[in-house]
Order: structure tokens, then C-alpha cells, then sequence
């Protein structure tokens, strides 16, 4: 037997939740945040900048890209490990969302950045990516290996101690 994924079948389980708004103890990271977290994370950047795909990024890139190539991880493997209280949970029902975390490794996609405009599209994936703060999902530097050897590249990854980590799943 054969079941495919259609848009029937995810209308009979689509739900509307309310945003709640940021959980109690957070609150929503602003432009002066943002802004920060970019000069901070491309402080001494390689001269090309790469992103690091590995979920919704592979179907549904926030940013312009010059070239994607395929590309693993080691050291960091997808696993569920951030709670959310928003958009895909309630406080009283929270979701869980992949994120990557320490072991193992991920295949997944590396996209570069144009070199012009990088700034926008840091921005742009930040705010994809991250609202509250303190922040759980963190963008850093990875070592990345592709086809061509090893470089690095931005990837997502789970703070264990940051208020919405479920790294206590197992």
C-alpha cells in the first residue's frame, strides 16, 4: 500500500492556533537585537558566506542564493530539541521543531550568499529563524564538507540551556 501526502490529507488536520505571543520570561528579539546578532556573527567571516540547510531552508529559502551544492555535517545531527509555544504549539501543548544538536552528523544543503547585500539576507534568515530572547536556535559558524573539500558555513543550532531547549528528550 501506497500513501502519498496531498493536500486533502493536510487539510483534514490543519488547525488554527492564536499567537499567544512570547512565553513568560521572553520577550521578542528587535531590529537593535537583530542587528547585533549579524555584526556578531559575520564578524571575521570567510570570504564567502554559506548557509547550512537542513530543514525548511532546503524547500523554502528566505535569501537570494548564487549556488547550493550538497553538503554533511559531522559533529551535529537533526533532532527535535526546541519546544514552541508559537506557531506550531500552545503553551498548554507545545510542538517541537528540529534543530541540530551535538553528535552525530546531518546531510543536507549549503546555499552561498551573493557577495553584495549580504547584510539583507543575514537579516532576512535571522528573523526567520529566531524571535525570542533569550534565543535558543542560534545561528554559528560549522564546519561543513562538501564535493569540493571543507569550508564553513552559518548553521542553526540548539542551546541545551536556552529556555526553549527539550534536550532533555531522549
Amino acid at each position: 500500500m501506497t500513501i502519498a501526502l496531498t493536500e486533502d490529507l493536510l487539510a483534514k488536520i490543519d488547525r488554527k492556533i492564536e499567537d499567544a505571543g512570547s512565553a513568560p520570561g521572553l520577550r521578542n528579539l528587535e531590529d537593535r537585537d537583530y542587528a547585533d546578532i549579524r555584526t556578531q556573527l559575520l564578524a571575521g567571516r570567510p570570504r564567502d558566506v554559506w548557509v547550512f540547510a537542513y530543514g525548511s531552508l532546503l524547500w523554502n529559502p528566505c535569501f537570494e542564493f548564487v549556488e547550493e551544492r550538497p553538503a554533511t555535517v559531522h559533529g551535529w545531527h537533526r533532532r527535535f530539541s526546541l519546544w514552541l509555544t508559537r506557531w506550531r504549539g500552545t503553551r498548554e501543548r507545545p510542538g517541537l521543531m528540529l534543530a541540530l544538536d551535538r553528535g552525530g552528523s546531518c546531510r543536507g544543503v549549503v546555499y552561498r550568499l551573493p557577495d553584495l547585500d549580504i547584510d539583507a539576507a543575514i537579516d532576512r534568515l535571522l528573523r526567520r529563524e529566531m524571535s525570542a530572547n533569550p534565543p535558543t536556535n542560534i545561528p554559528r559558524w560549522i564546519s561543513v564538507r562538501g564535493a569540493a573539500g571543507n569550508f564553513r558555513a552559518i548553521a542553526f543550532v540548539a542551546a541545551r540551556n536556552g529556555p526553549a531547549s527539550a534536550a532533555g528528550l531522549n
